[in-house]
């Protein structure tokens, strides 16, 4: 995950008050408050209406990217708590008349499970209003916010509408994030900001190039450098050092695992490990065994299809 910046629309589907507390900067809130059942029903007349202007939109870039939505990659945030997203998303389908939804209200305790339900309800709306205008690049969140604000608060806004987490002291941005919490790509510029490898506590760098140096060496000696002078020549065979750069990950990032396969195109690959232990950050967890015992690395997006008129529920995952 990176600065979404001009390349994506966030939709963020809870309530008003959840949403000022805390957010992801730049994304729209379309909030319970102010978005009912019927408006996603009815999308295409909404809107068109919506992209006359709407107080949604803080601004006119916000306005300029939902008129130019199928050029951008979209984003869903369908409810505040995780909890509450897997006790009610595979159960959507089943409640596809008012009188169902009333129903399932009146059965929920506490006035966050009401908020998350309804939240939820609308961002499954959305999210098939958008399939059908066609949207090649459209997710829907499988967890709550709650969890994107843990793992990337340096990304999200407090009530005070300032960023909870200062922005980098030289990058312009954050480095992509290849695997979730452990491996980085990125150039010099992430490489010797002090903040950004402090707060997505990198523990390992991993140095290709024979311009850079390993910044950080000095000022920061519990990083662990591999450094390999490879020349950015066409004739250079990166290959020779491909087995040294696969143990160094592995070592980093997956001690138990067998296998691991690493794509870099630029300077600079961060790998980011729990500093407290020396493993990996929810490795174990987060990662899968075949039948054979091997560890695989997690599924990096999962999308999730309702049909509401067939009460047909549908999980498909699958990489990019």
């Amino acid at each position: 995950m990176n600065d979404h910046k001009d390349v994506a629309l966030v939709f963020d589907m809870r309530s008003e008050a959840t949403f000022y507390q805390c957010s992801l900067a730049k994304s729209v809130n379309f909030s319970i408050e102010r978005f009912q059942e019927d408006t996603f029903i009815q999308w295409s007349k909404k809107s068109k209406q919506l992209e006359n202007g709407s107080p949604v939109f803080k601004n006119k870039y916000q306005i300029h990217g939902f008129k130019r939505r199928r050029r951008h990659w979209c984003f869903i945030i369908g409810a505040h708590s995780s909890v509450n997203v897997d006790k009610f998303v595979l159960e959507m389908g089943k409640y596809t008349s008012k009188e169902q939804q009333a129903e399932l209200l009146a059965s929920l305790h506490t006035d966050e499970e009401k908020r998350d339900y309804l939240s939820l309800r609308n961002a499954c709306l959305l999210y098939k209003a958008l399939k059908n205008e066609r949207l090649r690049e459209l997710d829907l969140s499988i967890c709550g916010f709650d969890k994107i604000a843990a793992n990337y608060k340096h990304f999200c806004l407090g009530s005070d509408g300032q960023p909870l987490v200062a922005r980098p002291a030289q990058a312009d941005n954050y480095p992509n994030e290849i695997f979730p919490g452990r491996l980085y790509l990125g150039d010099w510029h992430h490489a010797s900001d002090a903040h950004i490898i402090e707060t997505l506590g990198i523990t390992h760098i991993l140095n290709i190039t024979d311009t850079c140096e390993n910044y950080l060496a000095d000022s920061h000696p519990y990083l662990n450098y591999l450094h390999l002078n490879l020349h950015d020549e066409k004739e250079t065979n990166v290959s020779e050092a491909f087995n040294e750069i696969f143990t160094f990950i592995k070592e980093a990032t997956l001690p138990d695992a067998h296998d691991c396969t690493l794509h870099m195109n630029t300077p600079h690959a961060h790998i980011g490990q729990c500093p407290s232990t020396g493993e990996s950050d929810e490795v174990t967890s987060a990662s899968q065994e075949d039948g054979n015992g091997k560890r695989e690395l997690p599924v990096s997006n999962q999308i999730l299809e309702i049909d509401f008129k067939t009460c047909w529920t549908e999980v498909q995952t699958g990489a990019q």
